[in-house]
């Protein structure tokens, strides 16, 4: 949904051209999703206390699908402008998280040069997309303002809630080397939050392993064995080895994964040996071989069995 649309003039460059008026809809006042049921749908939002408050026209554009037909259009029949006379006191800011490519990735981790930065929000009043107060965009400043992104465009709220939504913004092209982002965001009341991602970036054509390990550890009936790198995209061939705390090799797991984020935590182990037996319980050391077609990487740690 729009606020009131903004009248631009062009000038022709050719002889005997003429100039032309024409409006375009700048400001989003919301930008969500709902549910339709039986051709029908209705949408409940917080108007952005950043509006021009004088009345005038604003406009709704719509678009539907299912498996069988796509439909769409815009409706211009009421007016944006004013506001309420009782109004519920709104103080807080939004609240913010923030990752690199999925929810896995955990602050401080690794990530590739062309990471997409996921970002989470909610308010009770709403998410402010308008852009229309000076200083009031949805933004990511990457490095302590060398670098800052408008998020504005991105942002989608939450089928059936205007309360909470998010943004998938892509990152080119970062340097190598530690980086912070800082997300700024704004309520509909114009309360404003930040949040702060900080990362690594290092080259894909340099494979990278860190944070090595399993959960839960200690463990009863299974385990989850967890790693995050720099490859997202790529393919890599994982190999899980456990031994005894005699070095024998009890089970080696083999899987190929093509990971689209930078963490991975998909290989499990239920306790059972090679042989189909269930080993005792005990302390058992592991180890994890992360390999590309160039590189390979490998790293281990302990676990305990109850």
């Amino acid at each position: 949904m729009y606020d009131k649309p903004s009248v631009l003039r062009t000038r022709g460059n050719d002889a005997g051209s003429e100039a032309a008026d024409y409006t375009l809809q700048q400001q989003v006042l919301f930008r969500g999703q709902q549910q339709v049921q039986n051709g029908q749908f209705s949408v409940t939002f917080v108007v952005p206390k950043d509006i021009d408050y004088r009345p005038g026209a604003g406009k709704i554009s719509y678009y539907a699908a299912n498996e069988q037909a796509d439909a769409g259009g815009w409706f211009t029949g009421y007016q944006v402008g004013g506001t309420a006379e009782s109004v519920r006191p709104d103080t807080t800011g939004p609240a913010i998280q923030a990752f690199l490519d999925t929810e896995l990735f955990r602050n401080g981790g690794i990530t590739g040069q062309d990471p997409v930065l996921l970002v989470k929000l909610s308010d009770s009043s709403g998410i402010n997309t308008s852009g229309y107060g000076i200083g009031h965009d949805m933004v990511a400043i990457l490095d302590t303002a060398s670098k800052y992104f408008v998020l504005n465009d991105y942002y989608t709220a939450s089928l059936n809630d205007f309360r909470s939504g998010s943004i998938r913004f892509p990152l080119y092209g970062l340097p190598e080397g530690p980086h912070e982002l800082t997300i700024k965001a704004w309520d509909n009341y114009n309360n404003s939050s930040t949040a702060t991602l900080r990362f690594v970036v290092i080259g894909s054509s340099t494979l990278a392993v860190q944070e090595v390990g399993n959960y839960p550890n200690p463990f009863t009936v299974e385990t989850r064995f967890f790693f995050t790198h720099n490859q997202q995209g790529q393919q890599l061939d994982v190999v899980l080895e456990i031994f005894s705390s005699q070095g024998q090799l009890v089970k080696t797991i083999k899987e190929t994964i093509n990971a689209s984020g930078n963490r991975y935590e998909g290989m499990q182990w239920n306790a059972m040996a090679d042989s189909g037996a269930r080993v005792p319980p005990g302390i058992y050391f592991y180890r994890i071989t992360v390999s590309t077609k160039e590189s390979k990487r490998v790293s281990g740690g302990k676990l305990i069995i109850f």
